[in-house]
């Protein structure tokens, strides 16, 4: 028996395992991020509409200052702004080394990519398997 990759069961298989692999790779990096992350407070200062062009979904702009006295502005992609109005205050986590890297911190906006390839990888493992 060889491993075909023209295969659809054996390609399904190989990508499912390395969407797996990168998400448990990627999960242990993010939790030493938030370990050794750095919380503080951060203002939502903009809302960005999506634009046909690139089609990512709505995002919002977060503003905070570093223990450094450094103004940092990212971006983070929302569902919905309503849940996220402008001036209002949020919890937010940054690399204090690397203060550009930032995230809300909400389990949804840390972990979100981790699941989602975790998920869709175990996906593509189980249609590997018992897929016809």
């Amino acid at each position: 028996m060889s491993f075909d990759i023209t295969d659809p069961g054996n390609a399904a298989l190989l990508i499912g395992s390395l969407c797996i692999a990168g998400s448990i790779y990627y999960s242990f990096s993010k939790a030493t991020f938030i370990k050794k992350g750095h919380l503080t407070k951060g203002t939502v200062v903009d809302t960005v509409e999506p634009s046909s062009i690139d089609g990512r979904g709505l995002a919002i702009k977060v503003k905070f200052t570093t223990d450094k006295h450094r103004e940092i502005t990212f971006t983070e992609q929302v569902l919905s702004a309503n849940r996220y109005p402008i001036n209002s205050v949020i919890d937010v986590i940054y690399d204090q080394k690397q203060p550009e890297i930032a995230h809300i911190n909400k389990n949804k906006f840390l972990w979100a990519w981790e699941v989602m390839f975790f998920v869709g990888g175990a996906g593509m493992v189980f249609i590997g398997l018992f897929g016809e």
